[in-house]
């Protein structure tokens, strides 16, 4: 995780989830000092907006499900998850599930009960 530069302590962030992904994505440095984070605690707001993200945060994630109960929206979510990763390992099963931390028969399963797979 990148040090934190000296003119950010007292830097307010609009949530401590946001500052998770920015330190996650390695962009809280640059977007600490683009946004005036130099100012002491109070003296003035930074704003950050999405010019200062990179395309890995702003493009990274997938549109919010639509309602549900929770049990179809996680098979959304998780049926998305193992197409897109298929895809990227261009349907390589034994890197796919290394990928998302599952055992090959596990993905395998899962394909099946999807329907993702001949």
């Amino acid at each position: 995780m990148p040090a934190r530069p000296q003119g950010a302590r007292g830097f307010h962030h609009p949530g401590h989830g946001f500052a998770v992904r920015l330190r996650v994505a390695g962009q809280y440095p640059r977007v600490a000092e683009r946004g005036g984070a130099g100012s002491p605690a109070g003296a003035g707001e930074a704003r950050i907006d999405v010019s200062h993200l990179s395309e890995r945060l702003v493009g990274g994630a997938p549109p919010a499900p639509r309602r549900g109960k929770l049990k179809e929206v996680l098979a959304q979510v998780e049926r998305e998850l193992i197409t897109q990763t298929l895809e990227r390992r261009q349907g390589n099963r034994t890197h796919a599930a290394e990928e998302l931390g599952m055992s090959r028969w596990g993905l395998v399963q899962k394909i099946k009960e999807y329907g993702l797979g001949a």
